[in-house]
């Protein structure tokens, strides 16, 4: 039986009201880190036989190819991994981040094809009874066969909690339900009763809501780490370039990496120092002039 443990990864956005926090504060097992996307920091698209995924057709490119293991992109990977190891940094892979390859989503309908699986049928052999009733015939049919192939066979689940947010139920509430969630019969929201959830930040509908994560480790939730969004400025979706997260500035034109007083001060908290001046440093900029 596959050995399951629940780790949930904190990914946040970094404000300057963490002044007095110190690392002796968590446990020594507490991972800290920070966080990238391949598609939104590596450019390169047609580099090394690589195939466009459903992101590089949505913003400017051609068909795609189906084909074997690239040793190209293996390459890459490895020696990127094996850097890491070597500057003492433990590295944590996602499998996808909002973009998949084209030709996965051309052939098999991407997510909902029962070659690409989400994780009730990894952990139980099918969808879940609301899904079935939500999606009906859009969901993959398993055959029994398949099912038990497919249960229980992962080792942990890490789950990032990027922001928080109201959600409404619009199975039995009237809603205006957009694309995003609106398959799940859910609205999401900001506001309740025309209160924010938290403080602002230069980010639209991006809020400060520290005690949301507090609440559920006081619930018994597995708290692992906290990855701060992100190590370098990059190209954030439907936005662009037009916001910046980065602990480390980059210049689009000559792609100048220059770290922040942010980065620097991250760099200290995780060291263990435990006086951190903050003195006249202003908090990250996140929206780009």
């Amino acid at each position: 039986m596959a050995r399951l443990s629940c780790l949930l990864l904190l990914i946040a956005l970094f404000v300057s009201s963490v002044a007095g926090l110190r690392r002796s504060e968590f446990p020594p097992s507490f991972l800290f880190g920070a966080g990238t996307s391949s598609y939104q920091i590596e450019g390169a698209y047609l580099e090394d036989n690589k195939g466009p995924s459903n992101w590089d057709v949505f913003t400017h490119i051609q068909e795609g190819r189906f084909g074997g293991v690239n040793p190209a992109g293996i390459k890459f990977y490895n020696n990127l991994i094996n850097s890491l190891l070597q500057k003492g940094i433990q590295p944590f892979v996602t499998i996808n981040h909002f973009d998949v390859p084209r030709e996965l989503e051309e052939r098999y309908g991407s997510w909902l094809s029962p070659e690409m699986q989400f994780l009730d049928p990894l952990f139980f052999g099918d969808y879940p009874h609301d899904m079935h009733q939500i999606l009906g015939s859009n969901l993959p049919k398993f055959t029994e066969g398949e099912k038990q192939l497919l249960k229980k066979q992962i080792d942990f689940v890490g789950i990032n909690h990027y922001k928080t947010l109201y959600v409404k139920d619009c199975i039995f509430s009237p809603c205006d339900l957009d694309t995003y969630t609106g398959d799940a019969l859910v609205s999401e929201s900001a506001e309740r009763n025309g209160i924010p959830i938290g403080k602002p930040t230069p980010v639209e509908n991006n809020y400060v809501v520290p005690s949301s994560m507090e609440k559920l480790v006081m619930k018994g939730a597995n708290v692992k780490g906290y990855f701060v969004w992100s190590l370098m400025d990059n190209f954030e979706w439907l936005s662009g370039y037009t916001i910046k997260y980065g602990l480390c500035h980059v210049d689009f034109r000559s792609l100048k990496r220059t770290p922040r007083l942010s980065a620097r001060w991250y760099s200290k908290f995780i060291k263990g120092y435990e006086q951190i001046e903050m003195a006249s440093e202003e908090s990250p900029k996140h929206v780009a002039s």
